[in-house]
C-alpha cells in the first residue's frame, strides 16, 4: 500500500512512515521518562530541605532545670592597664 506525505508527488511506503513515528515515539517517551524523574528527585530534594529548615527553627528539648550562669559585668572606667602593659604582662607570663 502506498500513502503520500504532505504536498510531494512521491509515494511513500507505509512501513517507512510508522518507522519514523515510532522512533519519535520513543525520543518522546523517553524525554518524558528523564522529565518525570528529573521532577521526582528534585520534588524531595526540595521537601528534604524544606523539612530540615523546619527542623531547625523548632526549639531545643531541655533535660533539667535551666542553670544559667551570669557573668560578671565589667566597669571600663575601673580598668587601668593599657593593651601595650597587658601584652608585655602576656609575653612574661607565657614565657614562664
Amino acid at each position: 500500500m502506498q500513502e503520500s506525505r504532505g504536498k510531494s508527488s512521491i509515494p511513500v511506503p507505509a512501513s517507512s512512515v510508522t518507522s519514523v513515528c515510532t522512533g519519535k515515539r520513543k525520543r518522546l517517551r523517553m524525554k518524558h521518562r528523564l522529565h518525570k524523574w528529573f521532577a521526582v528527585s528534585a520534588g524531595v530534594f526540595i521537601m528534604a530541605w524544606c523539612l530540615s529548615g523546619i527542623a531547625m527553627i523548632l526549639p531545643v528539648p531541655q533535660s533539667g532545670p535551666l542553670e544559667k550562669k551570669s557573668q560578671p559585668s565589667v566597669n571600663y572606667s575601673e580598668v587601668s592597664l593599657y593593651p601595650a602593659e597587658a601584652l608585655a604582662k602576656l609575653s612574661k607570663v607565657l614565657e614562664s
